[in-house]
């Protein structure tokens, strides 16, 4: 039995607090870079974000409330704290968060993957519907309960499950996605194998990042005694790793468009008018000169909205060049 300090009680809460207060920092950079970057995103996105960005302001307010309380209002009597009501309305807060990121996710996946692997998205959607309401309860109950150590002691089951689910959720949906994408990437040009890559490599990433997070603090919470709240302080910063995964995702989607959007123009030397010195001209078989344009092109959702997520495919368009027609270089395609 590890023995009760203020250093792993209060001391574990305040280094949690700012490590908070960090993320959150991080997530109104990315709102702001959202907003400034998508002007053309669909109004049902933008208001995801605005949303997000309301939940996590109150739910940074909470966690320093608590904080203070604890710090200010207790001070010298640590041992009088039974209840940590700022802490169990971020649980609340915290379950909505972690939902609507999951169903994201889980929206991606059911939009983009074929048939049957689709369903993977709609299960994961259900699931995380399921774990916010949850998160709803168990937050309830906390607020209720008038003892923290017998709210564990009574919900430890019940909040384990919270936490198994959570990173179940985000294994399975960034799994599924880099599945997905593999399979495209059997079937694409060379090019398009690199923004792939890309694209398997970022989907794990975020998925990775909240998956070990949430299986720490199940693991401390499995650990530690009911009195040490170390995996109180790390919870109360989860929900900003979700935040941050899914901005980042939608922030990510310019620099990979700008990599996918390229084009490639060949034209054979005689047969666009210039022979191999250099010099241009005329030749007979021009008016049979055909122009090779491939095109990268991306999956666009029925809001308009692109998602650089998405399934990828080459297409090849072969037109004549008349002899009147300029000659295209390699960089002048669009």
């Amino acid at each position: 039995m590890i023995p009760t300090t203020v250093a792993n009680t209060f001391g574990a809460i305040e280094i949690g607090s700012f490590g908070a207060a960090f993320l959150f920092g991080i997530v109104t950079l990315q709102c702001y870079i959202y907003f400034s970057q998508n002007p053309n995103d669909s109004r049902k996105l933008k208001a995801m974000v605005a949303i997000i960005w309301v939940l996590e302001c109150v739910h940074s307010v909470l966690i320093f409330w608590e904080v203070y309380r604890l710090t200010i209002t207790y001070y010298g009597r640590a041992k009088e704290v039974r209840q940590y009501p700022g802490f169990s309305s971020v649980l609340m807060l915290g379950g909505f968060i972690t939902m609507i990121v999951q169903c994201f996710f889980a929206y991606r996946v059911w939009k983009f993957l074929p048939r049957p692997y689709r369903f993977i998205g709609l299960a994961c959607g259900v699931i995380a519907i399921t774990r916010g309401i949850m998160s709803l309860y168990g937050s309830v109950e906390a607020i209720l309960m008038t003892s923290y150590p017998a709210y564990l002691a009574d919900y430890q089951h019940y909040l384990t499950a919270l936490l198994a689910l959570g990173a179940f959720i985000d294994v399975v949906n960034a799994a599924s996605m880099s599945y997905f994408l593999v399979m495209q990437r059997e079937k694409a040009f060379s090019k398009t194998t690199t923004l792939i890559d890309r694209l398997v490599a970022y989907t794990i990433g975020t998925g990775v990042i909240t998956s070990v997070a949430a299986i720490a603090v199940l693991i401390l919470f499995q650990t530690l005694s009911q009195r040490v709240i170390i995996s109180l302080a790390l919870y109360v910063a989860l929900a900003k790793l979700y935040s941050n995964s899914l901005l980042s995702a939608l922030n990510a989607r310019r620099s990979l468009r700008e990599g996918s959007s390229k084009s490639v123009s060949i034209t054979h030397p005689r047969l666009a008018g210039t022979d191999s010195s250099g010099s241009s001209g005329t030749h007979p078989e021009m008016s049979n000169a055909i122009s090779i344009e491939m095109k990268t092109t991306k999956l666009v959702s029925e809001d308009q909205t692109e998602d650089s997520f998405g399934s990828f495919e080459t297409k090849t368009h072969l037109s004549p060049i008349s002899e009147t027609s300029p000659r295209r270089r390699p960089d002048d395609m669009v």
